[in-house]
């Protein structure tokens, strides 16, 4: 569900886009120290991957979700 208040127009348009994430190449201590250590080991083990590379399953439900929001919104005109 898209809910969009606007106090000049109603909304005309959606754009739906898809993004994809790459595991950066290098890891950089600083940027993961925040974070608990088993939330950094996948970021170390997969570096330089592709998200779909590393989670397909992931991957095949996320690009699903989003063909069926856009024929859901083609759908509503």
């Amino acid at each position: 569900m898209v809910y969009v208040e606007n106090e000049f127009a109603p909304l005309q348009k959606v754009i739906l886009a898809v993004s994809e994430f790459g595991f950066p190449k290098a890891v950089r201590a600083d940027d993961l120290r925040f974070l608990p250590d088993t939330n950094t080991e996948s970021d170390v083990t997969n570096a330089g991957k592709d998200f779909a590379e590393v989670y397909p399953e992931q991957q095949k439900h996320g690009i699903l979700n989003a063909q069926i929001l856009l024929l859901y919104w083609k759908n509503m005109g």
